[in-house]
């Protein structure tokens, strides 16, 4: 079926790029879900990552969203593919559990980053999309600065039980 309002400025390399950046928000999305219930269980309580993860997990899914609804404005089909099991094997020996997760997060985000930048460089790029997609990269690298910071925070305090709950606490806040 075609679009009343496809335009010939759409290409078909945009809307397949689109379509790959909608099922990286919802995989982002679902790994930080999975995130959630993790630091959610008995075994782990740490509320703040919990909340932390919950939220990053809307987010993501809020910015699929808006990716879906461009798609459709520019006349495009929007192509939803199943979605990969986040893999995640934190080990309590080494560095806390918390700052493995942290690192895992940014080593995601910097991969979505990558990922619109790539777009943003596609020779078929018009300047609508360009400007749409430049939001999106200064939330990414907002993003990245915010959990680098945790990261640091989380390097300083190590082990430390005491600082790793009152860490976890001030998440809430």
């Amino acid at each position: 079926m075609t679009s009343h309002c496809r335009k010939n400025n759409w290409s078909s390399n945009l809307e397949s790029s689109l379509n790959q950046q909608i099922n990286m928000e919802l995989y982002a999305s679902h790994v930080y879900l999975a995130l959630s219930s993790y630091f959610k269980s008995d075994s782990i309580e740490y509320p703040g990552m919990v909340k932390v993860f919950k939220d990053n997990s809307n987010e993501e899914r809020e910015h699929a969203d808006k990716f879906i609804e461009y798609q459709n404005i520019r006349g495009g089909m929007v192509i939803l593919d199943g979605i990969q099991r986040p893999n995640f094997n934190f080990n309590s020996n080494t560095e806390s559990i918390l700052l493995q997760a942290m690192k895992y997060t940014l080593e995601l985000e910097q991969l979505v980053y990558e990922n619109i930048l790539n777009i943003s460089r596609n020779s078929d790029m018009d300047s609508a999309f360009s400007d749409y997609l430049d939001e999106f990269l200064k939330e990414q690298l907002e993003s990245q600065y915010n959990i680098g910071r945790l990261i640091k925070q989380l390097e300083h305090i190590g082990n430390d039980g005491y600082g790793l709950w009152s860490f976890d606490k001030n998440l809430l806040k």
